[in-house]
């Protein structure tokens, strides 16, 4: 298990669609420290529960999730997203 996400590597991204498809994202985050989850295609319910599961693992972490746009967080250990991931999930 890495806690040092490095800046060069690109975060792993994780399209949601129901809750039990957040388990795989918040497995990888502990064990890559970065990842990106995208749950816009999930339905209202799911996102506030995706969303509340995405800051929990990042508080139990000691960090908060990044926004990166309405739906799509950004969970890390210790780095910024880069221009390029901020860039691919603009609103």
């Amino acid at each position: 298990m890495s806690d040092d996400a490095s800046p060069d590597e690109e975060a792993l991204v994780f399209e949601v669609a129901d809750y039990g498809d957040a388990h795989h994202a918040i497995t990888a985050y502990r064990e890559n420290g970065v990842v990106i989850v995208d749950y816009r295609a999930a339905d209202e319910a799911t996102q506030r529960r995706v969303a509340d599961i995405c800051t929990g693992a990042s508080l139990a972490r000691g960090f908060s999730p990044f926004r990166l746009a309405t739906g799509v967080y950004f969970l890390t250990t210790g780095r910024f997203p880069t221009r390029t991931e901020r860039q691919k999930f603009r609103d």
